[in-house]
């Protein structure tokens, strides 16, 4: 543990797979970030090989990008359990680090409890590190699951609990089979 890993992958030496799979080794989490990116080799342009472990569906202040959250769910429909994450990098003004960010939910306050979190999915992207972190619970019959959880709805019908105090007046949007439904936060 603690070798270095060259992120960088030239076409005659190795290939993004193997990139993964050396990361993993080392424990390890791969994220696409900013996979849409309007700059200079900053978008995604090859295939996303298995074992990526989150992709990046907000990056900056303008809210989660479309396009992003659009291959985020193409691979969950494949069946694949990739992380969407948020984060923030100082690139120019203005670009405050905190919007948006990401809350994991871990058992503990260090790195080995929140990044196997992170593989989990037990995450919620944020607008701003100073908002409360929202409660999430879905409901389906004498079952129920929060977030990074999976939860089957065998034909009955299903609830899903949002609580967020001091949000009041947001909203959050909840993915279900490909659609979007907003949900206003009261």
């Amino acid at each position: 543990l603690g070798d270095w890993i060259d992120f960088r992958v030239r076409p005659h030496e190795r290939g993004i797979s193997e990139l993964v799979e050396a990361a993993h080794r080392q424990r390890a989490v791969i994220s696409i970030n900013h996979p849409t990116g309007a700059c200079a080799g900053c978008s995604w342009e090859h295939e996303i090989p298995e074992g990526v472990d989150a992709l990046e569906v907000w990056n900056g202040r303008t809210g989660p990008q479309d396009d992003a959250v659009r291959i985020w769910e193409q691979l969950l429909r494949q069946g694949r359990r990739v992380t969407a994450v948020g984060a923030s990098d100082w690139h120019r003004e203005p670009a405050p680090i905190d919007a948006p960010n990401v809350r994991v939910r871990a058992p503990a306050l260090d790195t080995g409890a929140i990044l196997n979190r992170i593989r989990a999915g037990r995450v919620i992207v944020m607008r701003a590190a100073a908002d409360p972190t929202p409660a999430f619970t879905v409901r389906s019959g004498l079952h129920s699951a929060t977030v990074g959880e999976s939860l089957t709805i065998a034909g009955g019908p299903a609830s899903i609990e949002i609580g967020a105090p001091g949000l009041r007046g947001g909203r959050a949007v909840v993915v279900l089979n490909t659609t979007r439904i907003p949900v206003p936060l009261d």
